[in-house]
Order: C-alpha cells, then sequence, then structure tokens
C-alpha cells in the first residue's frame, strides 16, 4: 500500500518537476503558470500530507520521505518562477498578489524554507526537526491563503 502511494505521489511530484524546471528556465505563457504552478501545489499538498502520515507513524521509511522531501523543496523553490505578471485572470490568485508581490514572493520564500528544513532533516533522519520543517510550511502555506487565494 505504501509503494502505491509513493508511486502515485512520485508520479504527480515528478511530472510537475519537469514542467517547473523547464518553466523556471524561459519565460512561460500565463496560461501554462496558471496550470503548471496548480499542479505544483498539489503536489506539495499531497507530498505534505504523506510526509505528516509519515512522521505521525513513528516508523519512519526515510528513504520515500527524504524523495518526497527533496520533490517538495524543489516545488516549492521554483513557484516563484510561475506567477508572472498577467497571469491572474483564470486563476485563484487574488489580485493582492500582484499588488504586494513582493510580500507574496516572501511568503513563498518562507514556506520554501520549512521545505529545505524538512529536506535536510529527512536526509539526517531526524524526526524533530522534520516535524518543525514541516510545521513551518504548511503554516506559511495556510496565512498565504488567508491573504492571496481565492476560493471560488
Amino acid at each position: 500500500m505504501r509503494n502505491v502511494r509513493f508511486l502515485t505521489v512520485m508520479t504527480l511530484v515528478i511530472a510537475c518537476g519537469a514542467k517547473i524546471t523547464a518553466a523556471s528556465a524561459d519565460p512561460v505563457s500565463t496560461d501554462t503558470a496558471i496550470a503548471e504552478r496548480q499542479a505544483a501545489f498539489r503536489a506539495i499538498e499531497q507530498g505534505s500530507k504523506q510526509i505528516s502520515r509519515e512522521l505521525k507513524a513513528g516508523n519512519v521509511d526515510w528513504s520515500l520521505t527524504s524523495e518526497i522531501a527533496g520533490n517538495l523543496e524543489k516545488n516549492a523553490t521554483n513557484l516563484v518562477h510561475l506567477f508572472p505578471e498577467g497571469s491572474s485572470k483564470g486563476s485563484k490568485s487574488k489580485e493582492k498578489v500582484w499588488q504586494d508581490k513582493s510580500q507574496f514572493d516572501r511568503m513563498l520564500d518562507d514556506m520554501a524554507q520549512g521545505f529545505v528544513l524538512l529536506n535536510e532533516a529527512t536526509e539526517n533522519q531526524d524526526p524533530v526537526l522534520a516535524q518543525r520543517g514541516l510545521k513551518q510550511a504548511e503554516s506559511t502555506c495556510r496565512a498565504c491563503h488567508r491573504q492571496y487565494r481565492s476560493l471560488w
């Protein structure tokens, strides 16, 4: 069961990672940026949930958790490239993202730093530090959603 969940999450994360890596190197269309950032956020949500379950279970599969954490870090750090000017139309993001872009980018960076900490913790098999990194990233997600995301 664990391997099936892992493959499902990793397939989505790898697909997003490949797109995001290409997108961060070249300018992207607004439609592409919206689709890629939504896919990245979905992968982040799913990966975060899986790592949370692993950490709560107590018997952590560190190899699995480390791989997911690395992809979470990659997706999070690449998100800043996926909010180009003009990509608000057709998006779930509030206009405030572009009105207060520097604050929004800081919040994206805070989330990414939480995943950096999580990734380092999983490489060192440190469950306390991993929980701290995950908590930092998730609390930034909630704060950002309250300010910058429209729910409908």
